[in-house]
């Protein structure tokens, strides 16, 4: 346990709106419950959600929403989010400064940290390592204290701006087992139904399986794909009026995903890009194996298979049908060990 409370503040473009809010970034949930747990005092700065100017409570620590900005306002935004975060420094010593996307958050998190002269570290978290970042000419990124979420992820950052920021994982928490010694399901996708996660290529996978294996499959999540990938399982559906072999199950809590997750043999991910994935964590602390494209932190093991194009996600799928989950190769995404990689930083971090 940490002897003195350090006041940590965190920077985001949204949060949970409250404690049964599960959905809205739970990777960050997760890892801000630990750190509570571990006797850090945080506060939380939302960029953009909930879009109204409050500060609420969410599991004792403030979090500091703002109201809804005209893209040509956003430089205000920043502002008033630099401004907060001077005020609660006035109020509540601030100790570190930590952000999360290289976008508006780390400037926000760069700017306060030169104001109120406290460290400051940026998180990469997704598309943000892609080609194109404005951020990345706004920011002097090669002098920022930057970390990357996986290999895959750091390489694509190098790739794009020659730099290679250290990797720290996110992780899950052991006490979120849900243990279910039956696996119903025999396949199961979640995340965003947005054409970067080719959940298109998952629907084509389960239904050249079902040609000869006849398989159950379900996904969740919503996005803009929603109504184009119903029609295509709809399409695809060998018998039109039975019951299609994937289920759309749309967005659900957090917890509820857990619960299917623990039902469901394999985990087939087919998106085209991942920072991190935190779903890979959550399928492997539910003893579900993975099926998934070279994406994010996943790796290969007995439990998990990669394969880079549809005919060998088939081959993979069809082999871990046959299989099991070997206990002896658990789950390596630890939320113990993002916070003490993390609270290197937090110590010991020269600004």
């Amino acid at each position: 346990m940490i002897s003195t409370p350090r006041h940590i503040v965190f920077v985001t473009p949204g949060f949970a709106i409250d404690e049964a809010d599960t959905t809205s970034v739970p990777y960050l949930q997760v890892y801000f419950k630990a750190l509570q747990e571990q006797g850090f005092k945080i506060s939380i700065i939302s960029l953009h959600y909930p879009s109204y100017n409050t500060l609420y409570k969410w599991n004792n620590c403030n979090v500091y929403s703002f109201a809804k900005y005209a893209k040509w306002q956003k430089p205000l935004l920043w502002l008033k989010a630099i401004k907060t975060i001077m005020a609660i420094n006035k109020k509540e010593s601030i100790s570190f400064l930590h952000s999360f996307w290289l976008g508006e958050c780390a400037l926000v998190g760069h700017w306060a940290a030169k104001i109120i002269k406290v460290k400051h570290l940026n998180t990469l978290m997704g598309q943000d390592v892609l080609e194109g970042n404005k951020f990345c000419k706004i920011l002097p990124i090669k002098s920022m204290n930057l970390v990357t979420l996986s290999h895959f992820h750091q390489q694509v950052f190098f790739k794009n701006y020659q730099l290679k920021p250290p990797i720290i994982f996110f992780g899950t928490n052991k006490k979120d087992v849900i243990k279910n010694e039956i696996k119903t399901i025999d396949f199961i996708g979640v995340g965003s139904l947005i054409p970067i996660k080719n959940y298109s290529l998952f629907i084509d996978v389960i239904h050249e399986i079902n040609k000869t294996i006849p398989v159950s499959a379900i996904i969740i999540g919503e996005g803009e794909e929603f109504d184009l990938l119903a029609k295509k399982i709809k399409d695809l559906n060998p018998d039109p009026s039975g019951d299609n072999v994937i289920k759309l199950l749309g967005l659900i809590s957090n917890e509820k995903v857990l619960g299917y997750l623990a039902q469901s043999k394999i985990l087939l991910h087919t998106s085209n890009h991942e920072g991190f994935g935190m779903i890979f964590a959550e399928a492997l602390q539910q003893e579900t194996m993975v099926v998934s494209t070279p994406v994010g932190s996943i790796f290969e093991s007995p439990n998990v298979m990669l394969a880079n194009n549809k005919s060998d996600l088939v081959k993979s799928c069809q082999t871990m049908l046959t299989k099991t989950f070997d206990p002896n190769f658990p789950n390596p995404f630890d939320i113990e060990k993002t916070i003490e990689n993390y609270n290197y930083y937090y110590k010991d971090f020269k600004q």
